[in-house]
């Protein structure tokens, strides 16, 4: 008899462990990605042959991708690299967000690469050096067929024979474009008003990441403090500590929804839990299914806090959930 209601307040703590683990909706970049929501004044992009002015503006419309508010295509996967923490692999096995494309797209860009866009092909992003080789070639005064065999030479422009054909015999030399290539205009292009809310943007991140500090200081110094359940004789002092540490977990958890929240809207969240992805593009369902999870397996946690199984589940999520926050205000962790 003993044995069996030992066993039924065990599942509790268990199922509180599988919630808290249910919380985490994915992982994401570190806080200080340079990913902002303010449109890009950096890069160069060639669209149809033409070269657009700045400033750069993607955005999502029922899936469909447009840059400008016009049409463009992603890039193919291989130019989306794991190594970089950028995306997809290779092949079409993994099909990146929309924020997290979008993201992608804005990083490069801010590199000073050449994104060459079609409606109908897709798009390229070209390194800078070789994208101001590329103009160069472009805009120089040989025959097309000479300007698509020297593209052709070079793989490092990432396109098809296809691609390089409707470059050529669609491209442009504009105005705009003459005056961008030239240097003194460049330090002109970018408005004041984009310094002042990177600077609030800034200030932002710098409270979140010392609040981070802050909170893991906190967290490591309760761990160090509370001894690791070893035994299962009981101990006396086990159920105020876990009370500490349940109360832990709980603040842990609500600042790892607050940077999971951020991450999403700057476009540095990479969804890796596939029944999450729609529920992120909805925050009042993130806060609600977070919250939930998080006080509903505190509450079993706090019931079951004189059982050892439970005050041993309860140590162990508050070292998981320091090191999460640990790995929030670390720049490039190795979990990225």
């Amino acid at each position: 008899m003993k044995e069996n209601r030992t066993f039924k307040w065990g599942f509790g703590p268990f199922l509180a462990g599988v919630l808290l683990l249910t919380c985490r909706l994915g992982t994401a970049q570190p806080l200080n990605s340079q990913v902002s929501q303010t449109p890009i004044y950096e890069g160069y992009v060639i669209y149809e042959g033409q070269y657009l002015e700045l400033p750069y503006e993607f955005t999502w419309d029922n899936g469909l991708l447009t840059l400008n508010d016009l049409p463009m295509q992603l890039p193919r996967p291989g130019q989306f690299s794991r190594r970089n923490g950028e995306g997809a692999g290779r092949g079409q096995r993994f099909r990146m967000p929309p924020n997290r494309a979008t993201a992608w797209l804005k990083r490069r860009l801010t590199q000073e690469s050449v994104l060459l866009c079609w409606a109908d092909r897709p798009a390229v992003f070209v390194s800078h050096d070789k994208g101001m080789a590329l103009l160069q070639i472009l805009m120089g005064d040989t025959p097309s067929k000479d300007k698509i065999s020297a593209l052709g030479q070079d793989t490092g422009y990432n396109m098809k024979p296809d691609q390089r054909k409707a470059l050529v015999q669609h491209f442009i030399v504009t105005d705009a474009l003459l005056t961008r290539l030239n240097p003194e205009s460049r330090s002109s292009e970018v408005p004041v008003e984009s310094d002042e809310e990177q600077w609030y943007s800034d200030q932002f991140v710098s409270a979140l990441t010392l609040s981070g500090f802050a909170l893991a200081v906190l967290a490591l110094g309760t761990l160090l403090k509370t001894h690791r359940p070893t035994t299962l004789e009981p101990d006396p002092e086990a159920p105020a500590a876990a009370v500490k540490l349940i109360i832990l977990i709980v603040v842990l958890n609500i600042y790892d929804l607050i940077c999971t929240l951020y991450a999403h809207g700057i476009g540095g969240l990479w969804e890796l839990n596939p029944f999450a992805g729609s529920m992120m593009d909805q925050t009042a369902m993130v806060v609600v299914f977070k919250l939930g999870l998080t006080f509903g397996a505190a509450l079993l946690f706090f019931v079951a806090r004189h059982l050892r199984i439970a005050q041993l589940g309860i140590y162990w999520m508050g070292v998981l959930y320091t090191v999460l926050i640990l790995r929030w205000i670390t720049y490039n962790a190795m979990f990225i």
